[in-house]
């Protein structure tokens, strides 16, 4: 008897592997790139507070590319499944550089400790450096988080008004005060990286249907209707392309694909 778990490759590797402030591979590199992943991550999160899931170990080791440059998240080993009001938890697990303020305290926390996390890994991601002096020992790390001030993006970087803001409401020292993941993905991360979609949707526009598809959610259901279309499987294509249409009401290569599923399903 054996157990086998099959997990989708994600042959990019680590997001850190490109942290090269000096490098020219242009998956990490500045502002730029790192809002490619933002709305990628801050998606991603949102879905586990959603499910009542607090990661507990974000950071760019435990972010993952696949070869299509799309983000994801990985190692679940610290992850905790909190109740349905995402009550407190005081369990100390996960990677301490970039754990809240109130983790390291060791006191109570909530899902948005995901939050602090999120907001220093953009640090690092966009600048190719950890934001904090790095410590000697666990008590200097834990002086460092627990008495500098938050920390923000370098003052002599060519960094965006807009991205400061988002990185700073991640960085709120104080749980009360910090954005929850639903309030950043509503406020910022979908104007933030209106540039990177629509490059993703001029690769759509080239006639590939495998990159057709620019919101998340609207991917889900749209490779899914390419799996039913080769399946033959027209009337399930029909339904996930009317979901993934749901998203971008105004993908014209769903709209074109929707009638062929439309066309064969009668023919069938």
């Amino acid at each position: 008897d054996s157990f086998i778990l099959v997990c989708e490759l994600a042959s990019g590797g680590e997001i850190i592997r490109y942290n090269d402030p000096e490098g020219t591979d242009p998956i990490l590199h500045g502002e730029a790139s790192a809002k490619r992943f933002l709305y990628q991550l801050v998606v991603g999160v949102e879905h586990l507070h959603e499910v009542g899931v607090a990661h507990r170990d974000l950071k760019p080791a435990n972010i993952l590319i696949n070869r299509d440059g799309v983000a994801k998240l990985a190692d679940f080993g610290a992850k905790r499944d909190l109740d349905s009001t995402l009550a407190n938890a005081k369990t100390f697990v996960g990677t301490a550089t970039y754990m809240s303020p109130e983790r390291v305290a060791g006191g109570a926390y909530t899902s948005n400790s995901d939050v602090w996390s999120l907001g220093v890994t953009l640090i690092e991601c966009a600048t190719g450096s950890y934001p904090y002096p790095l410590p000697k020992s666990y008590l200097e790390l834990h002086q460092n988080i627990m008495s500098l001030d938050a920390p923000e993006l370098p003052e002599d970087g060519n960094f965006s008004p807009e991205f400061r803001d988002f990185v700073n409401r991640c960085l709120i020292k104080d749980p009360d005060q910090r954005a929850q993941c639903d309030q950043l993905a509503e406020k910022g991360v979908l104007r933030m990286t209106e540039d990177a979609m629509a490059e993703a949707a001029e690769a759509a526009r080239k006639n590939d249907p495998e990159h057709a598809a620019t919101h998340p959610k609207a991917t889900k259901y749209w490779q899914m209707a390419l799996r039913d279309w080769n399946d033959k499987s027209y009337g399930a294509c029909v339904m996930n392309i009317k979901f993934a249409l749901n998203f971008e009401p105004k993908n014209e290569i769903f709209q074109e694909w929707l009638d062929k599923a439309k066309d064969a399903q009668k023919e069938a």
